[in-house]
């Protein structure tokens, strides 16, 4: 139950995230290249980082899988 809340939450956030990126990108479209780069190379990676207490919390309780042996 934890993973399937979570995973409604991770999507409902990076939905968010995407069009507040987008929107912004947009309005520094029009900027040097290097602008853009620096913005969309940031803004790629910044997501990681609310959302990791977010997979912490899923994965928090799960046990490890059985090894198999050969």
């Amino acid at each position: 139950m934890r993973k399937l809340f979570g995973m409604f939450i991770l999507l409902t956030f990076l939905a968010i995230y995407i069009l507040a990126v987008v929107s912004l990108g947009a309005r520094i479209a029009e900027s040097h290249w290097a602008i853009n780069l620096v913005f969309y190379s940031i803004a790629g990676v910044a997501w990681a980082f609310p959302l990791k207490p977010l997979m912490l919390w899923m994965h928090a309780n799960d046990k490890p899988l059985p090894s198999s042996e050969l």
